[in-house]
């Protein structure tokens, strides 16, 4: 058995440290990652997103560089391998910075939208014109220094809305889909330099609410959603030391509700952890801190890279150039990390079947050495057609039968637990007898 300490800070008045012991089995999957291919892109390569650009069938990339300030496509062969694909040219001197996929015009395409610093801050709404190009449709005033976008269906009304930290505004944007790629803007104070935004339900009611990174402040700050308008909720603090930069939502614990991952680091006492906060419903508990082994820790991206339910954490680690991969061992409780060597700088991180395997990979934007990271993900087994068929004898019979009551009891992280309830038993001889014979 594992046991693993997690750390807590409530808010209550003053800070309150405390720690929660948590056994969980020792047995686990293996996150198995291919060394990184690097892909030259341009200058200063500042976000990453992944999405079928030009509609045959697999994941293209998209990142945003600048000298000239531009939207460069990385094209898919169909196997995770990349050749230089479309330009599209920015307004000069806009700096573009983060982006996001998604179809925001509700024409079927992959479209973006890029945050660019300019001198208002604004928000471009780039339309996906086929091929992987695009045409800006809409330029969108945010704040000073926009970054760390979210995208969502935040109010379930079928389209993608988007959220936007206005760094050096101290403020945060919500920009709301009326329809047809056409946005209606509100920005509300958050903090002392916000870095990144997650839309997440963390209140149970059904819509998207809002969490944003404070910088400055060591905070993760919580807005509630009211029928589309945002009003402040709670503040959470990640501790006296570390400083909060990427984040996303995802079940981490397992219980159906969205759970948060920040990326906090603090270069003077040398800290670099992944904060999680758990969702208990009505809010948040933690944070709970998992090291990440790199230095720098700046952006976060989950996904189950290792197929077994539960869903991992990968984070970028810019100065020591790598990235880490953390392994849900069940219940938001992570083994130590992965490592896995990426460009110089690594910044902006997305998950997706890039090779088409039907298991997560990785693409990071590398800003000093001007280029993209592609990890491929090597963790997960072709799914079996027949699982019963134990001993592979193409048949599901009696030897099959004997090897189910030989693991009877035990958690064999798979086959004969074949409903995944963590105890091969009673329901699991019932699939087996019930796909008795041939395979299919």
């Amino acid at each position: 058995m594992h046991t693993q300490t997690k750390t807590i800070l409530h808010l209550a008045g003053l800070a309150v440290v405390a720690s929660l012991q948590l056994t969980v089995p020792s047995a686990h999957a293996q996150i198995l990652i291919d060394p990184a291919t690097n892909y030259p892109v341009g200058n200063r390569p500042s976000g990453v997103a992944a999405g079928d650009f030009d509609n045959d069938g697999d994941i293209d990339l998209a990142t945003t560089v600048d000298d000239p300030d531009r939207i460069i496509v990385l094209l898919n062969n169909g196997s995770g391998q990349y050749t230089l694909g479309p330009t599209t040219f920015l307004p000069n001197s806009s700096s573009p910075q983060d982006l996001v996929a998604g179809d925001l015009d509700g024409k079927g395409g992959v479209d973006l939208a890029v945050a660019v610093r300019d001198p208002q801050g604004l928000v471009l709404i780039m339309l996906n014109t086929g091929g992987g190009s695009f045409m800006m449709s809409g330029s969108i005033i945010v704040g000073n220094r926009p970054r760390g976008l979210a995208i969502a269906d935040m109010d379930n009304d079928g389209d993608f809305d988007l959220a936007v930290a206005n760094r050096d505004a101290n403020t945060v944007s919500v920009l709301t889909n009326t329809g047809g790629g056409l946005f209606t803007v509100s920005t509300f104070f958050a903090g002392n330099e916000p870095r990144a935004t997650a839309f997440v339900d963390f209140d149970n009611d059904g819509d998207r609410d809002l969490a944003v990174t404070i910088h400055d402040d060591r905070t993760v700050a919580t807005f509630t959603n009211n029928g589309g308008v945002f009003a402040p909720s709670t503040i959470y603090s990640l501790g006296p030391f570390v400083r909060p930069d990427g984040i996303v939502a995802a079940d981490l614990d397992g219980d159906g509700a969205d759970d948060l991952a920040v990326a906090v680091d603090d270069q003077t006492f040398n800290i670099n952890q992944i904060a999680v906060l758990i969702n208990t419903g009505k809010g948040f508990t933690g944070p709970f801190s998992f090291d990440t082994g790199g230095q720098g820790t700046n952006k976060v991206t989950a996904a189950d890279f290792d197929c077994d339910g539960a869903i991992d954490i990968a984070v970028t680690n810019q100065d020591s150039n790598n990235v880490s991969f953390l392994e849900n061992l069940g219940g938001g409780v992570f083994a130590p990390p992965t490592l896995m060597g990426a460009g110089t700088r690594p910044g902006a991180i997305t998950t997706a079947d890039v090779d088409g395997d039907g298991d997560p990979d990785i693409a990071v934007a590398n800003r000093d050495s001007n280029n993209l990271s592609v990890l491929i993900n090597q963790s997960c087994e072709p799914a079996k057609q027949c699982p019963w068929d134990i001993d592979g004898d193409g048949s599901v019979g009696v030897p099959d039968l004997l090897a189910l009551l030989g693991a009877w009891g035990t958690d064999p992280g798979g086959p004969p637990d074949f409903d995944g309830d963590g105890t091969v038993g009673v329901k699991d001889m019932l699939f087996l007898l019930a796909n008795w014979g041939p395979c299919p």
